[in-house]
């Protein structure tokens, strides 16, 4: 089975603890200009590892993602290893309140040390000076083909890599075995079939109709999930090569690809078999009540969703987000975020930044994180460090969902939409799906979808400095 109550005594021998956070963002390209070094172009980086610096210096580190104990825990042994360092870790909240007090705290004069940002702020970040490219900083110590290629480029602008990947998710698929056991289904992760939209469809009427569960599936109101439905149909989701050659002037919300999402959608909302979630934590507690046997997620909540699921008294297994058909799946897009050093971080300051961000881009604190929560290692060897330790063998369904996202098509669909709005664009998705649940049809919620997202590209590509 994919997971059991056998998973928490592994974690709590190996001293780690499980935790789940969110992830969400779009993708990033190669540009021209922005980002000023600050003079980190002349820093003398330590020995890596060390913790060195010029002179005892605190450095605090802000955090977007929750998890503040277990994220302070591993700078704890960061401390403890270092000569003059000391990291001090604290939640500062989520993705755009972290974005909107580093920029007020710049103004202040008196920014944070290191902060995890969501890619959604990268084209921003870049473009109006508010961070320090990590490639300016460790760049000479940290090989970008040491990284997974599906995250590998993701954070290259101007052929420069501006933050260290932390935290890197994607969508994925929990099911409840025991649940399509009881329907007839095949319910081993090797044999069940989640792959398509047919697929699901199906199985939600099997579930609903053979089963105590009210829905076949849920997931949250979240436009990411959308952005991932159309890269794995190979549909970009804004024009100019998803935004990476030259600011999106257009949406493509009057796709085929887009039509048949939406169309699946209706029709699943129609039947009942879909559960519509507004929150992540709605749609978790629908899963884990066993309301709904099928939830898409993050993979940041693969930690908590087995626990939770051991602890409710079903096994899970992990599925696939659905495509049109088997033959047509590109891949799912990146989520999560990355390690950024704002501008105005200097001296001192800075060389204990770069040797933290080091010290964190290096297998075994990517694998630590990695089996405390559910989100992806950065670098393949730790996965292997994760494997030699047996983790996957306690834990199938962490290797599942990372080998689904790793063996994408390396597309500009499957690179993510990439533009200086990303959050209003996200917005006016779930605003569309909110007409379409409220009745409207699919060809009138399809096009005000496009409208009002070209409007926002208008606006972003005014902003934008390419």
């Amino acid at each position: 089975m994919e997971t059991n109550g056998s998973r928490r005594r592994f974690l709590k021998s190996t001293g780690v603890v499980a935790t789940a956070g969110l992830g969400v963002l779009a993708g990033c390209s190669a540009l021209g200009g922005g980002g000023d070094a600050d003079g980190a172009a002349d820093l003398d980086v330590g020995t890596l590892g060390n913790g060195e610096a010029s002179e005892e210096v605190e450095i605090d580190f802000w955090l977007a993602i929750g998890a503040e104990d277990l994220v302070q825990g591993i700078a704890d042994e960061f401390n403890n290893q270092s000569d003059n360092i000391t990291v001090s870790v604290s939640a500062e909240g989520d993705y755009t309140e972290v974005w909107n007090q580093t920029q007020q705290a710049q103004t202040a004069g008196d920014p944070p040390d290191i902060v995890h940002l969501n890619a959604v702020s990268t084209l921003p970040a870049w473009a109006e000076d508010v961070v320090i490219p990590a490639e300016d900083l460790v760049g000479t110590e940290v090989d970008r083909s040491s990284f997974v290629d599906a995250v590998s480029g993701y954070y290259v602008v101007d052929d420069t890599l501006l933050g260290l990947p932390f935290g890197v998710s994607s969508v994925a698929c929990s099911y409840n075995r025991t649940a399509f056991e009881e329907a007839g289904l095949a319910a081993h992760p090797d044999d069940v079939e989640l792959a398509t939209m047919d697929d699901w469809m199906q199985a939600s009427e099997a579930v609903v109709s053979e089963t105590d569960l009210e829905y076949g599936v849920t997931w949250p109101e979240i436009g990411w999930f959308y952005e991932t439905y159309f890269s794995l149909l190979g549909q970009n989701v804004i024009n100019n090569d998803n935004g990476r050659s030259a600011p999106a002037t257009e949406s493509y919300f009057d796709s085929q690809a887009a039509r048949r999402v939406y169309e699946w959608n209706k029709e699943m909302y129609d039947q009942e078999y879909y559960q519509l979630t507004q929150e992540w934590s709605d749609a978790r507690q629908s899963f884990l009540n066993q309301q709904a046997a099928v939830q898409l997620d993050s993979s940041a909540a693969l930690a908590a969703l087995s626990d939770g699921a051991a602890e409710a008294g079903f096994k899970t297994g992990v599925g696939q987000v659905p495509s049109y058909s088997t033959d047509s799946r590109d891949g799912k897009i990146i989520g999560g975020g990355a390690l950024f050093v704002p501008t105005g971080i200097e001296g001192a300051e800075l060389e204990a930044a770069a040797e933290f961000m080091l010290w964190m881009a290096q297998p075994e604190q990517q694998a630590q994180w990695h089996m405390s929560t559910g989100y992806y290692p950065a670098r393949p060897d730790a996965v292997e460090i994760a494997e030699e330790q047996g983790f996957y063998e306690e834990s199938p369904q962490f290797r599942r969902a990372y080998e689904q996202f790793t063996g994408r098509a390396e597309t500009t669909a499957t690179a993510g939409a990439f533009t200086y709005d990303h959050g209003e664009l996200r917005s006016e998705i779930v605003n569309g799906l909110d007409r379409m649940y409220g009745g409207s049809s699919v060809d009138e919620v399809l096009s005000s979808t496009k409208s009002n997202i070209d409007e926002v590209l208008e606006r972003a590509s005014s902003a934008d400095p390419r």
